[in-house]
C-alpha cells in the first residue's frame, strides 16, 4: 500500500453540499432554539426586571419563580426537544437510507449477486451510487465474460484432446482449436483491460 491510502485528510471540506447541509441544519436548530427561549423565557425575564415595582430582592424571587414553577415554559421546551428529535430523525433518513442501501448491495457482492443501486430522488449520496453503479456494470460485464470464455475453453480444450487422442489427429483442426483459444485468452484480456483499470 502507498503512503496515499492512509495519509491524512488535509482540507476540512471535503464533501460541500453535505457537510453545508448539515450546518445549515445546525444553524436553524440554533437560530430556532435562541428565538424560543427570548419569546418563552427571555422577555418574561425582561419584562419582569424592568417594570415590576418591587425591590431588587423580590424582583430576582419573581425571576427565581418564573423559571422554577412556569410550568407552560417547561411543556413547550420538552415539546420543542421532541419536535426538534423527531425532525432530526426525518432528516436524518436523507442519509441513512442511502447508506443502508450501499451496505445491503455489498453484502449481496460478496455473494456474487450484482445488481444496480436505486435511491429515492431526494436522498443524498447519488454521485456514490452512480460511481457504485458504474464499477458494479465493469464488474457484472467482466464476471459474465470470463464466465462465458471460461466455458468456451473447457469446450475447446476437451475437443483439442479428443483430437490429439484420435487414431488419426487432424493438425489442420488442432490449429484451429489453438487459434480459437487465443481468442477467448484475448477476449479476457481484453475484457480485463477495459474493465479494471489497475495494474496487473
Amino acid at each position: 500500500m502507498t503512503n496515499r491510502g492512509i495519509m491524512r485528510r488535509k482540507k476540512s471540506l471535503v464533501d460541500r453540499e453535505l457537510q453545508f447541509g448539515f450546518a445549515w441544519m445546525i444553524f436553524g436548530y440554533l437560530i430556532l432554539y435562541t428565538f424560543f427561549l427570548l419569546l418563552l423565557f427571555g422577555l418574561p425575564i425582561w419584562w419582569l426586571c424592568k417594570y415590576s415595582e418591587e425591590g431588587d430582592l423580590n424582583r430576582y424571587a419573581a425571576v427565581g419563580s418564573f423559571i422554577l414553577e412556569n410550568q407552560a415554559f417547561w411543556i413547550l421546551l420538552a415539546g420543542f426537544i421532541i419536535m426538534v428529535t423527531i425532525h432530526s430523525v426525518i432528516i436524518s433518513r436523507k442519509f441513512g437510507g442511502p447508506i443502508f442501501v450501499i451496505r445491503r448491495h455489498l453484502k449481496r457482492l460478496l455473494n456474487g449477486e450484482i445488481s444496480a443501486i436505486h435511491l429515492r430522488q431526494k436522498d443524498s449520496f447519488h454521485d456514490l451510487k452512480d460511481l457504485l453503479n458504474e464499477h458494479f456494470n465493469q464488474l457484472k460485464a467482466f464476471v459474465d465474460t470470463v464466465k462465458s470464455s471460461k466455458s468456451n475453453l473447457s469446450d475447446l480444450c476437451q475437443q483439442l484432446k479428443n483430437n490429439l487422442d484420435s487414431e488419426n489427429p487432424d493438425p489442420e483442426y488442432q490449429k484451429t482449436l489453438l487459434q480459437a483459444i487465443d481468442e477467448e485468452i484475448e477476449k479476457i484480456n481484453k475484457t480485463t483491460s477495459e474493465a479494471w483499470r489497475y495494474p496487473s
